[in-house]
C-alpha cells in the first residue's frame, strides 16, 4: 500500500491525467479480483 500511496503522490505532482488513469486502473483491478474472488468461492461452496 505504501507503493501506491508514493505513486499516488507522485502522479499528483506531475499530471492529472496520469492520476485519472491510475484510480481507473486501480479500481479495474479491484473490480476483476472481485468478480473472481465471488466465483472461485461460490465455486468452492459447490
Amino acid at each position: 500500500m505504501l507503493v501506491v500511496e508514493a505513486a499516488s503522490t507522485y502522479a499528483s505532482s506531475g499530471s492529472v491525467g496520469f492520476e485519472d488513469f491510475f484510480g481507473f486502473f486501480l479500481a479495474g483491478i479491484a473490480i476483476v479480483a472481485g468478480i473472481a474472488f465471488f466465483f472461485l468461492t461460490r465455486k468452492n461452496a459447490v
